[in-house]
């Protein structure tokens, strides 16, 4: 297999983040829709989380199933929603109260 140049490595990866965040975009904008609590910047670090999960998902998957591998990057992109949404309740929370965002009492 012939080696990747540093461009075609960074189109690949934002091609297939992209991909990923689009999905979670949708299922995040579903579920403000539905009455979910809107944040900005938990969005701006979600779509961030799984436009990662996306490049890793294409990544790890072998050349020989490149006929599903866009889907499921697409897919893992909605999928990270559960996942992300977890680490916003439990620990991102925690961590940008803690380190970034010091509220003063």
């Amino acid at each position: 297999m012939p080696e990747k140049s540093l461009k075609e490595i960074i189109e690949a990866a934002s091609v297939y983040g992209s991909f990923a965040s689009f999905w979670w975009l949708a299922f995040y904008l579903h579920m403000v829709r539905k009455g979910a609590k809107f944040s900005f910047v938990m969005m701006i670090i979600n779509i961030i989380i799984s436009a990662w999960i996306g490049i890793t998902l294409y990544y790890i998957l072998p050349i020989d199933m490149w006929d599903i591998r866009i889907g499921l990057v697409s897919i893992s992109g909605f999928l990270t929603y559960p996942i992300a949404n977890f680490l916003e309740d439990k620990w991102l929370d925690l961590f940008i109260n803690k380190f970034i965002w010091k509220q003063n009492k």
